[in-house]
């Protein structure tokens, strides 16, 4: 008996991974969903945040849907099945166009020019397996992966594809991080706040987080003492340089608006702060208490603010 069926209707229970939504939108926005692919004859499966789909057109695919999901929230109940039935429009004719991008692809004088690096969160390497995609940890729950920036969508580049190169990791990430830089310059944006500058990185593309990766050429985001970075989503990143005495006291501001833009989304990335500093990313843990938002500073954070005011 398969494991893939048809709309039966809501239990009215809302996942956790869709708890930003009432029991009635996951209700709606479930029951959508499969209407759009019982029109289409193809039956699925909703586990955990995914939707597995079997197609003699494109294969077994299993796609998340957390953004999907995130954007729905962000819109009028009414709008949900346009919303989703635009977005699987795109996401089929994406598949089918990628098929023949891959028999392609074989052939690396055509693949270079695709390739690119992009920040993805821990939780979407842990969704497909250890050793599945090509990665580079760059600092707490942030990796760098090389990807297929494709007219339609952008793929991740698996390791067994690129073994037919036979052309390292390494190099193959320098190429993909030297595209990705030429196709998408960086966006600065700076707002006051006082005497505080808080710079943004922010574009209708996905890859205004790669910033993050080359810090050292924009010195202007570098204070004396270093620099505190947030990464919520893959359109937006916040980046404070540190320099006056008053500076911790914007930290937890900026944990509280990293924190919301994490859980709004779309595209939502980390939650996490970190600081910037001689070249380094260190994680600034944080908790909520009483609905505010309570900084766990590193030791060495610590004993950084003490040379600025002699206290923390």
């Amino acid at each position: 008996m398969s494991l893939f069926k048809k709309y039966q209707g809501s239990s009215n229970e809302v996942p956790q991974w869709a708890e930003f939504m009432s029991a009635k939108e996951y209700g709606l926005f479930e029951k959508e969903i499969y209407h759009y692919f019982d029109r289409r004859g193809l039956e699925i499966e909703i586990v955990d945040g995914s939707i597995s789909v079997k197609s003699e057109d494109f294969g077994d695919v299993v796609v998340g849907l957390s953004n999907l999901a995130q954007f729905c929230k962000q819109n009028k109940r009414r709008d949900y099945r346009t919303i989703i039935f635009q977005h699987f429009d795109a996401w089929i004719e994406s598949a089918q166009q990628e098929q023949a991008f891959n028999q392609r692809a074989r052939d690396f004088e055509y693949a270079k020019q695709y390739l690119a690096v992009r920040i993805y969160p821990e939780a979407h390497l842990s969704q497909v397996g250890e050793g599945v995609l090509i990665s580079e940890w760059v600092a707490g729950d942030l990796y760098k992966l090389l990807v297929f920036d494709l007219p339609q969508a952008i793929k991740s580049v698996h390791a067994d594809q690129a073994a037919q190169w036979g052309i390292s990791h390494e190099e193959l990430m320098k190429i993909g991080m030297s595209n990705a830089q030429k196709q998408y310059p960086q966006v600065l944006a700076m707002q006051s706040y006082g005497e505080h500058k808080i710079w943004f990185a922010q574009g209708e593309h996905f890859f205004s987080p790669n910033i993050i990766l080359h810090m050292e050429q924009h010195p202007d985001l570098i204070g004396s003492k270093g620099t505190i970075v947030g990464v919520p989503t893959r359109q937006t990143v916040l980046m404070y340089p540190m320099e006056s005495e008053s500076a911790k006291d914007l930290i937890s501001l900026l944990a509280e608006t990293v924190l919301e833009m994490y859980q709004e989304g779309p595209g939502s990335i980390s939650h996490q702060l970190f600081w910037y500093y001689q070249g380094i990313f260190r994680p600034l843990p944080y908790g909520i208490q009483d609905d505010q938002v309570k900084m766990v500073a590193s030791n060495a954070l610590v004993e950084m603010l003490m040379t600025i005011d002699g206290n923390w």
